[in-house]
């Protein structure tokens, strides 16, 4: 165990045990270290540090074999690219398991403790949002970005607990090949006492208001940013969903004009096996010309979004999106996604059962009945759910 030691004169130590399989090979039961200070505070801010090179002095020595993360991390990764998993979930994996070796260094995937885990932990949350741009584009080292945003906002515990879905993710995998028997990052997520309704806010009337007007009131607006406003409302769908779009995917069944969301395409990628869905299409859609503007593309219907291999191609559109809601002082914590919530809102106020929702926005129901024995809903019952969703005295 790692913790922190104040000798009579009131310097802090650094103080952490030998695993006993080591302790013949270094000499010693612990390694011990003067942090040279009398300030709590900054003891533990010294810490980290201190832990990773304890660590790197363990790392060589002999009796720790097995696969190092990096192996590990691999061979997860094209278990999730068989599984058809997204490619952001699978560069979340590969992004966290690379700060968890800045952070405490890369080794055998059995060597790491909870004394690592607890050390990710301490460090992660010191961090400032979107830190991962500092890494990648100006090359900053993981001391020096929480050296200059000392004092400054931190990411949130959301984000955190994403950081350790991801290691979970990869060290249950490790554990499932029987590489090593424990994950140290097991039970490490941050608990949050909110109501699951309560991670974004809606749009209000007004803020629904000011967004159309601007996009409506917009010479020569792309059509990317003028679909993806409406269609975000009128069918509720993910971002991620509408941008890979292709031609072929608005198609007619029993007579209704429709969206199918499906992985039709090599760059196409659903959440999960219940995103699979045929959606119609809102009359307010076809009242503002949108299969109108559907035949006028060849192929995708927004060519002039950009592919990542990590977010697909909603990158664009969704900064354009944050940006312009900064600029219209829509306050809260409004994103694209809060069309999403917006829609569920508005169908839950109209008393629409749960079952048709979750059709709709590609939900599972939580029931085996539904979801294991169920078929997906036909058009024609989805209709009068989808033209429920109005925005004039719904909010």
């Amino acid at each position: 165990m790692a913790y922190l030691l104040k000798s009579r004169h009131g310097i802090y130590y650094f103080r952490i045990a030998v695993p006993e399989r080591h302790r013949k090979a270094l000499g010693r039961g612990e390694i011990r270290k003067s942090l040279r200070t009398t300030s709590i505070r900054e003891a533990n801010r010294k810490l980290p540090e201190a832990y990773l090179e304890a660590m790197q002095t363990l790392q060589g020595i002999e009796g720790v074999s097995g696969p190092m993360l990096t192996k590990v991390l691999e061979d997860c990764k094209k278990h999730h690219e068989r599984l058809g998993s997204r490619p952001k979930t699978i560069w979340e994996k590969e992004f966290t398991c690379r700060l968890l070796a800045k952070i405490v260094g890369e080794k055998p995937i059995e060597a790491y403790t909870k004394e690592d885990a607890r050390a990710f932990r301490d460090t992660v949350l010191q961090l400032p949002p979107r830190f991962n741009k500092l890494i990648e584009e100006k090359k900053m080292s993981v001391k020096s970005i929480i050296k200059r945003n000392a004092g400054k906002q931190t990411i949130t515990v959301t984000t955190f607990n994403n950081y350790i879905r991801a290691l979970n993710s990869v060290f249950n995998f490790g554990v499932q090949e029987g590489y090593f028997d424990r994950n140290p990052f097991k039970g490490l997520k941050v608990q949050q006492k909110v109501r699951a309704s309560s991670y974004k806010d809606i749009f209000s009337p007004e803020d629904i208001g000011k967004l159309f007007d601007y996009v409506e009131n917009q010479e020569n607006i792309r059509a990317d940013r003028y679909w993806l406003t409406y269609l975000g409302v009128y069918t509720g769908a993910r971002l991620g969903e509408l941008c890979q779009l292709h031609k072929e995917d608005i198609v007619t069944f029993q007579n209704i004009p429709c969206i199918h969301f499906r992985e039709g395409k090599e760059y196409q990628k659903l959440k999960n096996v219940s995103s699979e869905r045929i959606v119609p299409v809102h009359s307010k859609l076809i009242e503002l010309g949108f299969l109108d503007y559907v035949s006028s593309v060849k192929d995708r219907l927004f060519p002039m979004l950009r592919y990542s291999r990590r977010t697909g191609f909603s990158a664009q559109p969704s900064q354009w999106f944050s940006s312009t809601i900064k600029n219209l002082d829509i306050e809260g914590k409004v994103t694209y996604h809060s069309f999403r919530h917006l829609t569920a809102t508005i169908l839950k106020n109209k008393g629409i059962d749960v079952s048709l929702v979750a059709s709709l926005l590609g939900h599972t129901t939580g029931t085996i009945t539904y979801d294991r024995y169920g078929k997906s809903l036909s058009p024609k019952t989805l209709v009068p759910v989808v033209e429920a969703i109005t925005l004039k005295g719904d909010l």
